[in-house]
Formats: C-alpha cells, structure tokens, sequence
C-alpha cells in the first residue's frame, strides 16, 4: 500500500514539472513569435529558440534523473523561461517605442484620439465572440499584445512556482507565493511609465527601466526558503570572544532582504523618485508604489537589525549559560571562595 501511495505521489509531481514547463514553453513561442512580427525580416531573433531547446533538456533531467523534483534554493527552469521572455519583450517594447514616438510626431500640436491611434497600427487582431454567445467583438492591437504577455509572464511565475514540486513546507510555500503577488503589482506598475511621454522620447531611460525589469525578475529563480530553518548566522566558525556580526550576511534571511533591496524595492524606488523630480511625471499610482516602495525599505532594515539584535541576544545568553556551566563545575570539584577564586580539592 506504502509504494502503491509512493508511485503515485510520484507520478502526480512528475505530471505538474512537466504541465508547468509545457506552459512556460507555449508562452515563451508566443514572445518569440511576437517579437518577430515586431522586427520582421529580423532572422537573429529565432537564437531565442536556444532556451526552449535548453528547457526540454532540463525537463528530462529533471523527470529522469530528479524524479520531477526541484533543484532546491535555485530553479533552472524558470531562469531558462526568463531567459526566452524577456529579451522578447525587450524587442516589443523596443519597437512600441518607435511606434508611438512615430504616433506623437504625425499628430504635431494636435492631441492624438483613439481613432488616429489605431489607424497608424496595422498590427490588429479583431477576435468576435459572438460563437460562444457574446455579442462582442476585441481589437487587440500591438500594445495589447506587449501588455498582455506581460501580464501572462508574471502570472505564470507564480503560477509555475506553486505548481512545481519543492521541498518546501506548505507554510514557507504559502509565504513565498504572497511575497510574489505583492512583487508582481509592482513589477507590472513600473512598466506602466512606458505610457509617459517623457519617458517615450528618452531611450537612455527607457533602457534603464527594462534593465532594472529584467534584474527583478530573477528573485522568481531563487527560493531562500529552501534553506533550512535553523540556518547558523554565518557559515564560519567565530571563537569564544571574537566580534562576528561583520558576517552574519550569510543568514539567508538577511541575504534576501539586501536581495529585494537591490533587485526591487531600492532600484525601483530610485527609478520612481527620478521620474518625479527630474523628468516630473507625476500620477496617483507613482506616487502610491513610491511611497509603498519606500515603507517596505524601511521595514527591511528594521528587520535586518532585529535579527542582528536577536543574535546579539542569544550570543550573550550562550555567554553567560556557558559561565554559569563553568561556575557549576567549579564548585562541584573543589568550591569557590568569597572573592570567586576556586579553591583546591582536598
């Protein structure tokens, strides 16, 4: 009965790795076949085929030879999904910058309305739903597409992330994914700044937000929470006596603090307050994800120095148990006198 429930367990995680890597397949054609129809002629961009290729390897690996399982604290399968997406999305975002600098340059001092926009894009797809029983027709232009796989990369890290098998605790799994919903509102608010104007006519910054998009995403390929629970505070041995708190980094807690410092909340919070004070673009969700990015800075460190007080805590604490075990011993073998030399057995 025991290998009976074994070889289905088995069989249902080997069923998800693959359900999951199919899906990141599927989406990672459509980028690619997107950012073709965004740079026709362009034969180079079929390389990004390499990680598709590279994905289907890694899933046999993983089937054969992991039984379906992870890989522990990194996912190779997703750092290869990535790896296909996002120079795809860079070509489209690439090329709706060229089409709507091309937009506002035919409109001159006259404001640009819906009508004139969707006749300078000869990307449409018209979708009828009317054979399902609605009587609605969806355009979806080169814009909505960009949008659109954007949304549907986000989704599916998350997506992807509850499904594969990991060696995590339902609780740490649980904490992970909300982690990564609050990442994904901000991450998709960021690109939303490709709509300003200011933004549109400066490709330096229009470089910078892509770049600082792409490193964001790489916290989806890393799980700290697989590390085990009572990790030590550094990995290196500190004698009795010796200062060690220029180590404690090591603490994968700590380490994924700095991580979502630097990757997100700290580079996007820069990007946000150069947009307000030296490009003034203003709106009510840069002001709000600024401020947001802003409170969850402060808290990390707050936290980086509780767990830092923590340590100096339980330090002292293992100080003073072991004097108190070397006073114990003391007056058992031969006694302490009153100025707390030990005396000699008789």
């Amino acid at each position: 009965m025991a290998k009976k429930t074994t070889c289905i367990s088995q069989f249902c995680t080997a069923i998800k790795a693959l359900v999951t890597r199919l899906l990141f397949v599927a989406h990672g054609l459509v980028c690619i076949w997107r950012a073709t129809v965004s740079f026709p002629g362009n034969s180079m961009l079929w390389f990004l085929m390499i990680p598709v290729v590279l994905l289907f390897v890694e899933t046999m690996v993983t089937l054969v030879y992991n039984k379906g399982k992870e890989w522990g604290w990194f996912c190779p399968s997703v750092f290869l999904y990535l790896f296909c997406t996002v120079p795809s999305i860079w070509f489209m975002e690439f090329s709706e910058q060229d089409r709507r600098l091309e937009s506002m340059s035919s409109a001159r001092a006259a404001c640009l309305n819906a009508t004139a926009n969707s006749t300078l894009d000869d990307d449409e797809l018209v979708v009828s739903l009317q054979s399902i029983g609605l009587d609605l027709t969806l355009t979806i232009d080169s814009s909505t597409w960009v949008l659109g796989l954007e949304q549907a990369l986000v989704f599916l890290l998350i997506l992807g992330r509850w499904l594969l098998p990991t060696n995590l605790k339902d609780d740490q799994l649980s904490q992970l994914l909300l982690s990564y919903i609050g990442m994904a509102a901000d991450i998709l608010e960021l690109l939303e700044v490709f709509e300003e104007p200011k933004v549109i006519r400066n490709p330096v910054l229009t470089f910078v937000v892509l770049m600082i998009f792409s490193l964001s995403l790489l916290q989806f390929t890393v799980v700290f929470t697989a590390l085990p629970d009572h990790a030590p505070s550094c990995s290196v041995t500190c004698p009795p006596g010796t200062d060690c708190r220029g180590l404690r980094c090591c603490n994968p807690e700590i380490f994924n603090i700095y991580t979502t410092i630097i990757l997100q909340d700290g580079a996007f919070f820069a990007v946000r307050v150069y947009l307000f004070f030296v490009e003034r673009v203003f709106s009510q969700g840069l002001l709000f994800f600024a401020g947001k990015n802003m409170l969850v800075i402060m808290l990390d460190i707050y936290r980086i120095k509780a767990l830092f007080t923590n340590d100096d805590e339980e330090e002292d604490k293992g100080e003073q148990e072991l004097q108190d075990t070397v006073t114990t011993e003391a007056i058992t073998v031969g006694g302490v006198d009153n100025q707390g030399y030990t005396k000699e057995a008789p």
